[in-house]
């Protein structure tokens, strides 16, 4: 363990000083995953504390977690009562917006919430182009048992579809456009969800990114085959080359 707090503080140090080079946080992500559960406990907030410098050694807007989820609450309840609206009067328009807004808000929401009863906890929000992200208190993430991660990643999966069938069934007796947008959208999330699990097998991610989305695949695939998962990996979300710290 003082071997691995050792390679811990010599990535913050080059983070620090300005001479951290990609790949030396993959390596030390790897090694911990390998770790019993009790050392990634005790290193948890170490891990914490250097995964949150290295999301920011680029430029990111951020804004308290409290803030965060407290707009999307209130985004959420807005597009409920547009929801109503459109139902009432019978408004594709309304309804539609409403669908956006749900699309938007339920995943990290429901990602949120499974998270914070396993035990997982965050840091801040920030924006990854115009999509809202939460960041991992990464620590307490490598903490979680594999099960508990997998259980994480697998409900982001589902927080974008549950909206868009949601509105579909409310929709389908009064609105069969808007509920034909959302049968389409359903639809193209789970092709999106093929494309990105082929390209998962590819190899095509690392880091923190690749870690959860591992585990994701490795989750969903367990429970597609009904078998015991005994080794798994990250998010149903997309990540990216490089050390996502995310």
């Amino acid at each position: 363990m003082h071997e691995l707090r050792g390679r811990l503080l010599m990535v913050e140090r080059a983070l620090d000083a300005g001479q951290y080079r990609a790949g030396e946080w993959t390596a030390v992500v790897r090694t911990l995953r390998a770790q019993p559960r009790a050392v990634r406990r005790a290193l948890a907030d170490d891990v914490s504390r250097v995964s949150r410098k290295v999301h920011r050694r680029h430029p990111v807007r951020t804004c308290s977690l409290g803030v965060a989820v407290g707009l999307e609450l209130a985004a959420t309840v807005a597009g409920g009562a547009l929801l109503w609206l459109g139902l009432a009067i019978r408004s594709n328009a309304a309804a539609l917006v409403a669908l956006v807004i749900w699309i938007t808000t339920f995943q990290p929401l429901l990602k949120l919430a499974v998270g914070l009863a396993l035990g997982v906890r965050y840091d801040y929000a920030y924006l990854l182009g115009v999509e809202p992200r939460i960041k991992l208190r990464f620590g307490t993430y490598l903490a979680a048992s594999r099960p508990a991660r997998i259980l994480l990643h697998l409900s982001g999966c589902i927080g974008s579809a549950l909206a868009a069938w949601v509105v579909g069934r409310l929709a389908r007796p009064t609105l069969p456009l808007t509920a034909t947008v959302a049968t389409a959208l359903l639809e193209h999330r789970r092709i999106e969800r093929r494309a990105a699990s082929r390209w998962h097998r590819r190899g095509a991610t690392h880091g923190e990114g690749a870690d959860c989305d591992l585990e994701w695949r490795q989750g969903r695939d367990g429970v597609a085959r009904g078998g015991v998962v005994t080794s798994i990996g990250v998010p149903g979300g997309r990540s990216g080359g490089g050390d996502p710290a995310e």
